[in-house]
């Protein structure tokens, strides 16, 4: 089957790992993408301090990634972050579908801006496409969230254009496979 995917955030990274080993999807969107999520994490890690209101986000993600949190969250955490996400890694020349790159300006610091442009730079499949997010728009934030329309604007009109590109056959086995990864 045909699949279009929409990667925000973590599910930036996921999706475009997924493309790179995985021959389902036929597009993707990449908000943002990274080349080493740890390196980026660490960055963040610097800038930011969480909050109280963090822990339900460091409970679910502990969760997702199958680290056990009960007895002690801070512990989990430096497990989540140093030990899994540090083998959080992809190769964009390993991509063969249309790819378009979306980032916001102050997209998690520095490294993450850096990140997505340079793995957008790296990708070699034809069809890609890179749109970097503005403060001027007011959607220069993480995966735009300040600023949700602008986003999806821009993800449907790419993926409609990326099937308007398709042959008859592939766009006749699209109808609703929108994955979103996050």
């Amino acid at each position: 089957m045909l699949r279009f995917l929409y990667g925000v955030s973590m599910g930036g990274y996921k999706s475009a790992r997924l493309a790179g080993i995985d021959e389902r999807p036929k597009a993707i969107v990449a908000n943002a993408p990274m080349l080493d999520a740890s390196t980026v994490l660490a960055e963040v890690r610097k800038v930011h301090k969480a909050n109280k209101n963090a822990h339900g986000w460091a409970h679910r993600m502990c969760w997702q990634y199958g680290i056990d949190n009960r007895a002690d969250l801070k512990r989990a955490v430096e497990k989540l972050l140093d030990g899994v996400w540090t083998t959080f890694t992809t190769d964009p020349g390993s991509l063969r579908v249309p790819f378009f790159t979306l980032v916001g300006e102050n997209e998690l610091g520095g490294e993450g801006f850096r990140q997505a442009r340079e793995f957008h730079a790296r990708v070699t499949a034809a069809g890609k496409m890179e749109r970097v997010t503005t403060l001027a728009e007011g959607a220069e934030a993480h995966c735009q969230l300040n600023n949700f329309p602008v986003a999806r604007h821009l993800v449907f009109d790419w993926f409609e254009d990326a099937l308007s590109r398709m042959s008859e056959r592939d766009e006749a086995n699209t109808a609703g496979l929108l994955t979103l990864v996050n």
